[in-house]
Order: structure tokens, then C-alpha cells, then sequence
């Protein structure tokens, strides 16, 4: 995928012909060069009206400053840049700026690739956070390796989102004492803009409109340009063309855009030179406004107005720039993709482009669409009289509707089940070209008509057997493959989280319940179609609840190669999506908005996801092996991890080491203040360390203890601090001065989580014991005792509001508790012993870190019991076969295990049973992560059914039998017999 800075760029330099006689005046322009020659004048802002050729200027100053900097000139600085334009809501929000400067930062500078573990990936394009974005995009500008460079971002006034949190990022920039950067910004007069750009100290504003004689000669001479291309092409004579030379210097008005649409008018095939005057003075007045509404009455006019205007609606309303193919598949005139297209888009009154090499339309300008929408305005009226709403709806309409009739099982006919997503080339022709746009965007259409719950046509699209009801009963699957084959299965988990907000508007309770169990189908089984496509009908309908109503609607199309399904529980439970982060020891942690989330192994690795659509967005390596704690700040934004005697602090958006603290003791437990500026480690002698996490400088050091301190925690205020012991006694300690408050006592064994309320007013301890105990942070009083767990407790957690409270233990499960009556509300299950849970900073999602390297994110709103994630039978003890501990005795049949230290050859010769020893193509890959039929990959194993390390075992000649991490067995029977499975040293034989 390549930037979208050097798309827009590519794409204007073509469009507008770069004429350097044009731009070169603003080389020279005073002010201009006071920004460029001054090391202390870092901002400069040109802003003009619509037309005046901002981008046009920006484009020339960009070029002159690639080919100085090429030649080893222009100070030594890289021009950076980045176009925004409304019309794209890929292009038009302060995250898209940010991440496109990065993009073109890494793809000139691939050192930076290596730095950030961003090579060959999309990153940092995937990057929702603003504040993962803005400490990267500052880390980066700082990294002493980056040249000193020029940051130019065209059209600031086109950022529909996040304008004012963009301005004070260029603020803050220009106002650093560094000369490293310079900064280069474009905008209309808008006083807004103006005010937020006001408290830079070295700003330099060179305004289009105080340099009018500069900028009429620049426009006269870019007619004088595209006058001569005129001449030649259409054969003027020399009084002909100093006619028109005349005449478009006389009505241009200094705006360039005015020239660019009569010239490009004048250049038509059916304008003939002797009607080229007589057309200037009839079809062109003076100013934009004018010449748009003009152009609005010829098409008025015109044989197929009806068509124009219709495309004109279309191109209002969608999200970003299309193909041909697109457009006329949402007109709903498929015919007309063999007709010339760049005949009808340039009927369309000069308001559209159209890009020749990938034949995407857009906007010629912004003002144009501008016109077309302003409120009350005839062109409104005439290419919307129904309204903008009406339009979502039939795009909306449309685009399910050809979804339809074009998505079927197995669009690319990869045939093989297991065909990975990354090894796929589209087909010539490619079957989805035409509904990629439809794919992606239709709930977009559709949340544009819900503002208005009582709007008729969202009533009708949300009704009973409605359009949207039969496209997730009939074609929910086969969209979910497409959205696979097209790299946007996010985009696709985010469009069904968006219409999730939509069910207490529709009054269709069958549509609800559909609705709802597809968003849980697409957010549980994302990763099996993501990685190939067609587990969309293997993976995901078998490891789905047999009551999940997608299951049930698309049971005819279940892969044959499984004969019968493991016994999957019947309902949903209350894990939302497992994310695999593939290491020991996880630890988690939602970023401050929610929407990410953070983890990191016992391997030292930090993952950062994107908690919506559960995809990994950033992932960093090289913290250390052997981490034997770890801890998230408050935030989500720093990592403290111990190791060896030392704890190293890291930034989890950027992945570097930010401060390295040393001491003698090593510690074994810590924890970051609320505000992250401090760190508190528990040392092995029974002290406790405060540490400055910013300066890295020694504190002061707690004493107190004679056994080993196993648990540490800040108040909310950070005025307290709370520390477990291996005694079972909890002190509180006074977190500024580090004198000694109260004890708390009355656990029997150690403590091994301690956890403020977000009030700091009670307190919270789990024990190796089991249970959890809530204290008044005040008093110190006891309050109660919560206890159902039946193992040791391994972490507690209050939500925000400190109404619930959970717990995760070594028994695997995770509970969650009403804090202040200490009654039980639900258990989550499914890990095989938990190391960390959180809340998300709203409370309605829990997630949590397991031992066996996964997170799962769960609805913490449920309140009812959960049904088992894995299937099978629990083995107790007396399962094992006394005799030969080499099988298991379940009560369907007796398993075989095959251990790596055992003698292979000698236990199938003595265990096996002579017809068990006949073998076939079928087994478990050797990651374990899918059943496969020879080296082909068949079937698709979530996490939780993957093979334990030590064991995978097998039943009988048509089944495979995994024995999971879980203390589980699921059985899968297959077509044909089972050969040898070989997994990490451990066999499967059946």
C-alpha cells in the first residue's frame, strides 16, 4: 500500500501540469524567504480564498525543495508532505496527517523501519490512538538519525476531524527551540484557523490576497500556458488566441481554479475554434460561485441530465474518491462501464476529475462540492430534492442490493479451504472490483439514516424482511469472505460494532437478534477469515454456538470435510474476540480512549491492538527474555519491566527504552503512580523502592517488612501506597514522606493482589487462599469477604465507577463481583490461568492476559452465567490408566497418548491396537494452529482448541483428539483415517 501523501501528490502534480511560471514569484515572495533563510521563523502559514492556487503553489515549492534537496542543497532539508482533502475521509482528520507524514518518513528513511519494526507492514496506518499517534510522530522527529526536514501539509481546512488538536501539534512544533524542522501550512481565510495558529511565536502568515499583484501576474501567466496548449491543439489563429488571452486575464479574477475549468471546457472535443469566443462570453461569468452555476444550468439542460445529476448525488455522499466500475455499479446502471467514461464525468459540468491510469473520480475541487451541498442553494435542490438523507438510503440500498446478486460462496475459486489471504492474487477480472466500495462503506449509508429513528426509509430499511434483514440472512457469510479477499475484514468488524449502537432503534425484533448475533459471529471468528477466507465456512460456522442463528443459517454451506463438529456449547458467551499475542505471562492494558489495548509477554514483546476490530496494530520486540514482572502505567503509555536486577521503562507507543533503574535487590513486584511520574518496586529484602519514572532518580526506599513483599499499589491520588506480604498483612504507607500508616490483617496466606476503588475509599486484596477481601482505605477496617474461586488469586481489578469488581485466578476463570453488597454476578471462562484483567475505562468491556499467551475481551454488561469456551471431557485423576499411562480412559472410548519420552516405535508395537496402526492424510500442523489433510491446511484452530505442549492424543480411526492446555479433550471426527501428528515433540495416533 503505498502512502496517501504520494498518491494526492502524484495525482495534483498530473492533474494541474505544474507550470513553474506560475509559482516562482513566492520563491522570491519577502516573507517567504524570511521563513526560509531565518532559522528562528519555523511556521509559515499561505492562506487564500478558494481557487488561488494554495495547492498549486505548494506543489511548486514542494519540487523546488525535492530537486534542491536532491543536488545536496536546500540547508540540507527533506520536504515532507501531506495533502488533505475533505472529500476523503481517508485524507481529511488530524490522524490521517499524522499517520501519512510518518508514512512517508518511513518509506524515505528505512532505518527508521527497523527502529520502529514497521517494515513491510502497514504501520503506522493502522494507528487509531491520537496519543499513540502524536508520541510516535514526536519520538520520531526527534530521533537524532531523521535529516532536518520541512513539514508541509496542504489545505488544513479540508481536516473535518481533529483540525484544532492538528493546529496545536504545528504550534507546538514551531515553538520548539530546535531548528531541525520547519513547518509549511496552507488554508482558506479562516478566522478560526487563524486564532488557533496565533500562539506560535515564529509564525510567518503570507496571505494570497495582500499579494494580489504577485498573484495576477502568476495568473496571467498560467493563462498565457494553457492558452498556448489551447492554440496548438485546437489550431487558434494568432488573434484568436490573443482574443481569449484577453479575455481570460480580464475575468479570472487572480483564481486559478476559474482558468483551469474554462480552459479545460474550451479544450472539449465539441468545442470548435470558431465558437470559442461567442462560448467565453455566454458559458463562463466572471467567479467561481457564478461559473459553477452556470455550469449547474447546461447540465439542467441537457439530453441526459438525469444521469449527470444522479452521479453528481453520488459523488456528494460517499467516503472517498471511486472507480468507474464503482460509480456505475451504485448508480445501479451496470451497462454503463463499457461506455466511455471520460465523456460522461466530463458532461457533468467540469465538477469531477477523473483520474486516467486508475480511473477514480473525484471532486475537481472542493469549492465544487461546496456549491453543490450549501443549504438552500438551487444546485442542492437539484441534485438532491429529496434531501442528502435520501441518498445515504439509496446508496445504502444499492450497494446491498448488487451485494446481493454478485457475492457467492468462493468469489477468487481458491477451492482449497486452508488457501492463506497473504498467497491470494484478484482474478483478471477481478469479480469484487465493482463492490469493494459497497463492501466496505454500506453501514456507513445506513448509521447516516439512523440520526432520525422515525425517518421512513430507515424504518424501511430495518423492517422485518427488509433489505438489510435478507442481506445478513442470505449473504452475512459470503460478505464476510469478500471483505477477506479484499484486505478489510477491520473495516468490516467495525461497520457491524457501529450498527451495534443501532438496536434500540429498530423495532424489528428478529432483525435485532440477527443483528446482534452477526456482530458476535464476525468479532469471535475474525481471525480464521482473516487469515483464509474460506474458514469462513469451516472454522468459523464449526467453532461457533449451535444456536448462533448465522450458524444455523448457513449450515448448508459447513466444509465436508468434517463429518461431524466438535460439541461446541450452544449459546454466546460473554468473550467478545481472543487475541493471540503468541507468549507467556501476558499483561494488558486499555489506552486512556479505550479503543486500544496494550500487552506484553513474559518474552518481552509489546503488542498494541486495536480492541474494536481485534487487530494487532503495532508490535514490538527486544524488551528481554525472562521478564519476570511487568506493569502498565495508568495510562497504557509506559511499560516497566524487571529482569536481572534491573527494571527498564519503555514507551509502548514507540517501543524504546525510556529509563533503565538499577539496584541490588531485585524485585519481584511494582507499580507506576496514577499519574505515571512515579515507579514503586518491592524488593526481595522486604523494602520498597520510589523511583522518579521520568528522571530515572532515586526516591527514597520504604522499610518495614521481614518477609518478601509480593504486592504493591498507589491510591488514586498517589498520596498513599498499599503493599502486600508473604505474612498476609497489607500496610498502607504514606506515598510522599514514606511513613508507615496502618496495617490491615486478617488473610492466612500470602497476598498476591491489592487494589484501590477509583475513589481511593476502599481497598481490595486477593490471597493465595482464594478469596478477596474488601477494606475500608480509611479506617482500615474489614468490610467483607468475597470467595468462590478455587485456587489462588492472581489479579483484581475495579471498574471506573467502583460498582463491580473482578477477579482472575490460577483456576482459570475470571469473576466478577458487585463490589459494594459482595455478591457474585458472573464467571468468565476460558484461559487457562489468568495473569492480568482490566476494565476499560467505560466498564461495558473486560479484557484479560492468561499464561497460555492469549487476551480475551468480554462484555462486562452480561449477567448471567457463561457457557464452557472448550468442549469435551475433563479428565480427572483417576482417568489415567494405572497400568500404562498411556491412556486415558473417557467414557466414550480409551484415548492413547504418545509422550516425546517415549520410544515411538516401541509403544506402537506394544499399545496400539492392531487396527489403530493403519494411517491416513489427516493431523495438526506443527504450530498447531490448524488440522491439515497431507501439507494442505484444512481446518483452522482458535487458540483455545490448539494442542497442549506436552500432548496431542488420539481416539479412534475417524476422529482427531486434542488434549488442550485446558485440561480439556475435543474430539473431531474427519473423513478417512489418521496419520502421525508431529507437534513440538509430541505425537497424535489414531
Amino acid at each position: 500500500m503505498s502512502a496517501p501523501h504520494l498518491l494526492e501528490y502524484e495525482f495534483s502534480v498530473r492533474k494541474e501540469k505544474l507550470h513553474p511560471p506560475s509559482y516562482e514569484w513566492i520563491l522570491s515572495d519577502r516573507l517567504f524567504q524570511q521563513w526560509h533563510e531565518d532559522e528562528n521563523s519555523r511556521l509559515l502559514w499561505i492562506r487564500g480564498d478558494p481557487g488561488k492556487g494554495k495547492t498549486m503553489l505548494l506543489c511548486g515549492i514542494i519540487e523546488t525543495f525535492r530537486k534542491e534537496y536532491k543536488n545536496g542543497n536546500c540547508h540540507g532539508r527533506e520536504p515532507i508532505y501531506f495533502f488533505c482533502r475533505e472529500s476523503d475521509n481517508r485524507y481529511n482528520t488530524a490522524k490521517s496527517v499524522l499517520r501519512g507524514l510518518l508514512a512517508f518518513l518511513f518509506s524515505k528513511h528505512r532505518d527508521l523501519c527497523d527502529k520502529y519494526d514497521c517494515a513491510d507492514k502497514s504501520y503506522p496506518l493502522d494507528i487509531e490512538n491520537w496519543d499513540m499517534l502524536l508520541v510516535t510522530f514526536k519520538e520520531v522527529l526527534q530521533d537524532p538519525d531523521l535529516p532536518r526536514i520541512y513539514l508541509i501539509v496542504d489545505a488544513l481546512d479540508e481536516c473535518v476531524d481533529g483540525l484544532q488538536a492538528l493546529i496545536k501539534v504545528i504550534v507546538d512544533l514551531s515553538n520548539v527551540s530546535s531548528t531541525r524542522i520547519k513547518i509549511l501550512v496552507s488554508s482558506r481565510n479562516w478566522p478560526t484557523i487563524q486564532a488557533e495558529l496565533t500562539p506560535s511565536k515564529q509564525k510567518v502568515d503570507l496571505g494570497l490576497e495582500l499579494n494580489a499583484s504577485q498573484v495576477s501576474d502568476a495568473v496571467d501567466r498560467y493563462i498565457c500556458h494553457r492558452v498556448e496548449e489551447l492554440a496548438t491543439k485546437k489550431g487558434y489563429s494568432r488573434d484568436l488566441r490573443s482574443s481569449v488571452e484577453q479575455h481570460l486575464k480580464s475575468n479570472a479574477n487572480n483564481t486559478f481554479l476559474w482558468v483551469a475549468l474554462v480552459c479545460e471546457a474550451l479544450a472539449g472535443m465539441d468545442v470548435l475554434s470558431f465558437n470559442t469566443l461567442r462560448l467565453l462570453e455566454d458559458k463562463f461569468p466572471v467567479g467561481l460561485d457564478e461559473l459553477y452555476g452556470r455550469m449547474m444550468k447546461d447540465i439542467h439542460r441537457s439530453r441526459d441530465a438525469d444521469l449527470y445529476k444522479k452521479i453528481l448525488a453520488t459523488i456528494c455522499v460517499i467516503y472517498r474518491p471511486i472507480t468507474w466500475i464503482e460509480l456505475t455499479t451504485l448508480l445501479g446502471q451496470p451497462e454503463l462501464q463499457h461506455t466511455n467514461d471520460i465523456d460522461i464525468i466530463g458532461s457533468c459540468g467540469s465538477f469531477l476529475s477523473i483520474q486516467h491510469e486508475g480511473k477514480v473520480i473525484s471532486f475537481v475541487h472542493q469549492s465544487a462540492k461546496d456549491f453543490l451541498l450549501e443549504d438552500q442553494g438551487e444546485a442542492s435542490r437539484q441534485i438532491l430534492p429529496d434531501g442528502i438523507a435520501h441518498q445515504h438510503y439509496c446508496v445504502f440500498s444499492t450497494s446491498l442490493q448488487i451485494l446481493s446478486t454478485t457475492l457467492r460462496r468462493d468469489m477468487y475459486d481458491l477451492k482449497k479451504p486452508g488457501y492463506l489471504a497473504e498467497n491470494i492474487l484478484p482474478p483478471t477480472p477481478d469479480p469484487l472490483a465493482s463492490v469493494k466500495y459497497s463492501c466496505i462503506y454500506w453501514t456507513h449509508h445506513l448509521l447516516e439514516l439512523a440520526h432520525d429513528e422515525m425517518e421512513p426509509r430507515f424504518i424501511e430499511c430495518t423492517k422485518n424482511e427488509g433489505i438489510l434483514y435478507r442481506f445478513l440472512k442470505d449473504n452475512y457469510l459470503y460478505w464476510l469472505e469478500a471483505l477477506s479477499l479484499i484486505v478489510s475484514m477491520p473495516e468490516g468488524v467495525k461497520g457491524m460494532e457501529s450498527l451495534h449502537c443501532l438496536l434500540d432503534s429498530i423495532r424489528s425484533p428478529e432483525l435485532r437478534y440477527l443483528m446482534n448475533d452477526a456482530r458476535r459471529f464476525i468479532l469471535s471468528q475474525k481471525g480464521a477469515i482473516e487469515i483464509a477466507p474460506l474458514q469462513a465456512y469451516a472454522s468459523a460456522l464449526i467453532f461457533s454456538p449451535t444456536n448462533s442463528l448465522i450458524r444455523q443459517l448457513f449450515v448448508r454451506e459447513e466444509a465436508t470435510v468434517i463429518d461431524l463438529k466438535p460439541g461446541i456449547g450452544p449459546n454466546w458467551d460473554s468473550c467478545l474476540q481472543t487475541l493471540d499475542h503468541r507468549g507467556k505471562e501476558v499483561s494488558v492494558a486499555f489506552l486512556p480512549d479505550g479503543k486500544q489495548l496494550a500487552s506484553a509477554s513474559q518474552e518481552g514483546t509489546i503488542r498494541i491492538w486495536d480492541a474494536t476490530s481485534g487487530s494487532c496494530i503495532m508490535t514490538f520486540e527486544g524488551l528481554g527474555n525472562g521478564l519476570h514482572d511487568k506493569i502498565f502505567s495508568s495510562d497504557g503509555k509506559q511499560l516497566a519491566a524487571c529482569r536481572y536486577g534491573t527494571t527498564k521503562i519503555w514507551n509502548v507507543t514507540s517501543g524504546s527504552c525510556i529509563q533503565t533503574l538499577y539496584y541490588i535487590d531485585g524485585a519481584i513486584s511494582m507499580l507506576f503512580s496514577s499519574d505515571g511520574n512515579r515507579l514503586a518496586l518491592a524488593c526481595r529484602d522486604g523494602t520498597i523502592q520510589m523511583w522518579d519514572a521520568t528522571s530515572g532518580h532515586y526516591i527514597q526506599t520504604l522499610e518495614g517488612y521481614t518477609n518478601e513483599i509480593t504486592s504493591i499499589l498507589f491510591s488514586p491520588d498517589g498520596k498513599r501506597l498499599a503493599s502486600g506480604s508473604r505474612d498476609g498483612t497489607i500496610k498502607i504507607w504514606d506515598a510522599t514522606s514514606g511513613s508507615y500508616m496502618q496495617t490491615l490483617e486478617d488473610h492466612i496466606d500470602v497476598i498476591t493482589s491489592i487494589v484501590f476503588s477509583s475513589d481511593g475509599k476502599r481497598l481490595a486484596s486477593g490471597s493465595r487462599d482464594g478469596t478477596i477481601k474488601i477494606w475500608d482505605a480509611t479506617s482500615g477496617s474489614y468490610i467483607q469477604t468475597l470467595e468462590d474461586h478455587i485456587d489462588v488469586i492472581t489479579s483484581i481489578v475495579f471498574s471506573s465507577d467502583g460498582k463491580r469488581l473482578a477477579s482472575g485466578s490460577r483456576d482459570g476463570t475470571v469473576k466478577i463481583w458487585d463490589a459494594t453488597s459482595g455478591s457474585y454476578i458472573q464467571t468468565l471462562e476460558g484461559h487457562i490461568e489468568i495473569t492480568s484483567i482490566l476494565f476499560s475505562p467505560d466498564g461495558k468491556r473486560l479484557a484479560s492476559g492468561s499464561r497460555d499467551g492469549t487476551i480475551k475481551i468480554w462484555d462486562a454488561t452480561l449477567c448471567h452465567g457463561v457457557q464452557p469456551v472448550l468442549v469435551g471431557h475433563t479428565l480427572p485423576d483417576e482417568s489415567l490408566d494405572p497400568t500404562e499411562y498411556v491412556r486415558l480412559l473417557a467414557e466414550n472410548g480409551t484415548i492413547y497418548l504418545v509422550f516425546p519420552s517415549l520410544n515411538f516405535k516401541n509403544y506402537m508395537d506394544r499399545a496400539l491396537p492392531r487396527n489403530l496402526r493403519r494411517r491416513s492424510e489427516y493431523g495438526v500442523s506443527a504450530d498447531g494452529e490448524w488440522i491439515v489433510k497431507g501439507a494442505e491446511n484444512v481446518l483452522w484452530l482458535p487458540p483455545e482448541y490448539r494442542p497442549s505442549i506436552h500432548s496431542t492424543s488420539m481416539f479412534n480411526v475417524t476422529r482427531i483428539v486434542i488434549g488442550c492446555l485446558h485440561g480439556r479433550v475435543i474430539l473431531i471426527p474427519v473423513r478417512g483415517y489418521i496419520r502421525s501428528i508431529h507437534w513440538k515433540g509430541g505425537h497424535l495416533y489414531v
